[in-house]
C-alpha cells in the first residue's frame, strides 16, 4: 500500500522548468513515494517539515531530483492548473496522486519532445475547432468542422510550440488568431482588428489588449471544442481533443459582466510559439525527464488529457470539496 503524497504549500506557480534545470542522478526508487505541490497565494513553502520558505521552482527542482520512478527512471511532474475559481492548481511529483481509478485521467500517447532543446517544447502539426451542431431534438449533438490549421515548416513535420506555464496567454501563427477572427469568430470588431493587423505579430509587450472576442450572446463555451495533433514517436501522429475555453478564450475575471469572452491566443513572432497558463488550464500535463543528468538526449515527453471544466470536480484532491 502507497502512502499518502505528502503536500507542500507554495507561494506561487511556477514557470515550467527547462529541461536543463533537471540536473543530477536520481537516488534510491524508495526514496520519495510521492509528492504533491499543493499551489495558492501567501502561504510559506514547508519543505519536507522544514520550516523554511522556497520558492515553488526551488522545491520542484530540489525535491524532484530526489525522485525515481520504478518503471521508469526520471522525473516527472504531474502538472494540474486551474483557472481561477474555488479550485487549487497543484503539481504531483513522481505519481498521480490521486488515489481512486476513476480519478485518473485518459492519457494520451507519449508526445517526445524536440531533440537538443532545453526547453518542454514538442511538434504540433494541426489546431482544429470544432462547433457541437443538434442533428434533432430526439438526437445526440454531433461535431462540424469550423476551421483548420495546419503548422507545417517545409519537410510537413509540424512546428515546435513551447509549453510554459510563464506565459499567461499563448502565442500562435498570426495566419491561426486571422482563422478566429475572420472564420469562427466573424464579428464586426473582429474584422475591422484583422483588417488593422492581418498577419502580423503582436508586440510581445501586449500592445494589443485582446486579440479577438467571442460574443456571449451567439457562443457558448460548451459548444466549441479544440482538436490538437501532435507528432508522437517514430512520427505518428497524436490526437488530443480539449475545451474551447479557457484555451481560444474565457470570461474576464475582473469584469465578468462584459459581453464577450476574451480570446488568449495572440499572433507570435515568427518561430516564438508557446501554450501558456490558458493551456495548461484546459489540460492535465504530464512532463517526463527520463534523464534528469542528460536532457539534451531527447528521451523526455508529454502526455495530455483534457481537463473539461465540468468534469474538474472529478480531479479534486483528498480532503478537496467542491463548491
Amino acid at each position: 500500500m502507497q502512502p499518502e503524497p505528502t503536500v507542500i504549500s507554495a507561494p506561487s506557480f511556477p514557470a515550467a522548468l527547462s529541461l536543463k534545470e533537471g540536473r543530477g542522478k536520481p537516488r534510491n526508487p524508495d526514496t520519495v513515494s510521492g509528492i504533491c505541490i499543493l499551489i495558492h497565494h501567501g502561504i510559506a513553502a514547508c519543505h519536507r517539515g522544514s520550516a523554511t520558505s522556497h520558492s515553488a521552482s526551488d522545491i520542484m527542482v530540489t525535491v524532484g531530483l530526489t525522485l525515481c520512478v520504478k518503471s521508469e527512471t526520471g522525473i516527472i511532474f504531474y502538472m494540474v492548473l486551474r483557472k481561477y475559481g474555488p479550485h487549487s492548481s497543484w503539481v504531483g511529483l513522481n505519481r498521480w496522486p490521486l488515489p481512486n481509478q476513476d480519478q485518473k485521467p485518459e492519457w494520451s500517447l507519449k508526445i517526445p519532445t524536440v531533440m537538443n532543446s532545453t526547453r518542454w517544447t514538442v511538434l504540433i502539426k494541426s489546431l482544429e475547432v470544432l462547433e457541437r451542431v443538434s442533428v434533432a431534438n430526439d438526437s445526440p449533438s454531433t461535431w462540424k468542422l469550423r476551421g483548420i490549421y495546419k503548422f507545417n515548416d517545409a519537410n510537413h513535420r509540424g512546428m515546435p510550440v513551447a509549453l510554459d506555464t510563464g506565459s499567461s496567454v499563448s502565442w500562435v501563427p498570426p495566419e491561426l488568431v486571422h482563422m478566429l477572427r475572420t472564420e469562427i469568430f466573424p464579428t464586426p470588431h473582429n474584422m475591422e482588428l484583422d483588417t488593422a493587423q492581418r498577419n502580423t505579430a503582436t508586440s510581445l509587450d501586449y500592445s494589443l489588449d485582446i486579440a479577438y472576442r467571442a460574443p456571449k450572446g451567439s457562443v457558448r463555451p460548451s459548444q466549441f471544442g479544440v482538436r490538437y495533433t501532435f507528432q508522437g514517436e517514430n512520427g505518428r501522429d497524436v490526437t488530443v481533443w480539449g475545451p474551447a475555453d479557457p484555451f481560444l478564450f474565457t470570461t474576464n475575471p475582473v469584469d465578468p459582466e462584459e459581453d464577450f469572452y476574451e480570446g488568449l491566443l495572440y499572433p507570435a513572432p515568427q518561430s516564438m510559439y508557446t501554450f501558456g497558463q490558458n493551456f495548461f488550464h484546459s489540460m492535465f500535463v504530464s512532463l517526463h525527464n527520463l534523464e534528469p543528468a542528460k536532457p539534451y538526449r531527447g528521451r523526455c515527453y508529454v502526455k495530455l488529457a483534457p481537463q473539461f471544466p465540468e468534469k474538474i470536480s472529478d480531479f479534486l484532491l483528498p480532503g478537496e470539496s467542491a463548491p
